[in-house]
């Protein structure tokens, strides 16, 4: 049987400090961070590939992805901490961007527009309600409103129920 998760305790039988993000980031400014990341956008081969892998599927590759994995890469590999890479990633994704601009490539954002997704979370909440309220109707239909009356009065013509609006629903 072969194992693919680690050990509990696997992580102290190896050398302390061994991997990159076990050790103290390279840059803990963000201003640093900042101008490291440009500066490396800014490579000829660097946008290129971005170009590339933009052109191959833009849906898939989109803008905020791309920034993600840039950053994670840089993270995993000590250059800076994740807090770091959270206040550098507007800036860089605005860079990718400028990038892919420049190049006239069609790139998606991969940002939620809360505008549309609010708009259309009342268009689906007033759908249901539609729906709600059609099953209400074709139930109340299909009750006999007449006959129920009927097997409620007695013969003398009184009702031994209150009528219904005297009613509770809930017994205490």
């Amino acid at each position: 049987m072969e194992m693919s998760k680690p050990i509990p305790g696997q992580s102290l039988t190896v050398e302390p400090r061994k991997y990159p993000y076990e050790r103290p980031p390279e840059v803990s400014d963000p201003e640093e961070a900042m101008q490291l990341h440009i500066k490396r956008l800014q490579e000829d081969e660097m946008q290129q590939s971005l170009i590339d892998l933009v052109e191959l599927d833009p849906e898939e590759h989109d803008i905020k992805t791309i920034t993600t994995g840039l950053l994670r890469s840089a993270v995993a590999n000590g250059v800076h901490s994740l807090d770091v890479s959270m206040i550098v990633a507007p800036v860089v994704h605005q860079q990718i961007k400028n990038i892919l601009d420049d190049a006239d490539v069609d790139y998606e954002e991969g940002l939620v527009d809360y505008k549309k997704t609010a708009k259309d979370r009342k268009s689906i909440d007033k759908a249901k309600g539609r729906a709600k309220a059609q099953r209400l109707l074709k139930q109340s239909k299909d009750v006999d409103l007449d006959k129920q009356q009927e097997e409620e009065v007695e013969e003398d013509g009184k009702s031994d129920k209150p009528p219904a609006f005297f009613s509770r629903r809930g017994k205490r």
